[in-house]
């Protein structure tokens, strides 16, 4: 059973290597704090804010971060299996490159981030922010994007194959040289209004 904290500033402290399991983290704020290769295990984030701080090759399973905000972060090589960010926002961001498998991320706001040869694997983008999201060369398999926000965004040369690709439209997001799948084809037609027959 992890510790409870809420409230709390952490500040320019060194957290290298540090396994977080089950502990609970309240409204807290992280600044300037180094955590990389930092393990989570069930543990959970929630309106918490993070500016400024490592993560690099960090490591998280089954663990949670509910509208949080990352300010500043770098994420180099994270990786997210089974997590939840529901509502969480990014701002000035590195995230590449990520690994992402299973999972929500559903309501997050990634606009203007670079995704670029990202690996997103079944994993739930329901109503997310992704507008001018720079996705190329990602992988973004089993991925639902219902519903999200990809106006400006770059897939190109993603691969897509059995993603839901929900309100994807090829006008104003670029799709080029994507992989899908059949059925993805028909719904892309379908959304340029053209009957197939």
């Amino acid at each position: 059973m992890g510790e409870h904290v809420e409230g709390v500033s952490v500040i320019d402290e060194d957290w290298y290597g540090r396994e977080l399991t089950g502990d609970v983290y309240t409204a807290c704020r992280f600044v300037d704090v180094d955590m990389t290769e930092v393990v989570t295990a069930g543990a959970r984030f929630e309106d918490c804010t993070f500016a400024g701080v490592r993560l690099n090759a960090s490591r998280h399973e089954n663990s949670a971060w509910t509208t949080c905000r990352f300010e500043r972060c770098v994420l180099f090589g994270a990786s997210f299996t089974g997590c939840s960010l529901m509502g969480t926002t990014f701002t000035d961001t590195e995230m590449t490159p990520l690994t992402v498998t299973g999972g929500t991320w559903a309501y997050t706001d990634l606009s203007g981030s670079s995704l670029k040869r990202a690996r997103l694997t079944g994993v739930s983008f329901r109503e997310a922010g992704l507008r001018g999201v720079d996705a190329r060369e990602a992988v973004l398999t089993d991925v639902d994007l219902s519903g999200a926000d990809l106006a400006s965004a770059s897939l190109q040369g993603a691969d897509l194959r059995g993603s839901l690709l929900g309100e994807v439209d090829p006008r104003t997001t670029d799709l080029r040289d994507a992989v899908i799948d059949v059925a993805q084809a028909l719904h892309l037609v379908a959304t340029l209004g053209l009957d197939v027959r």
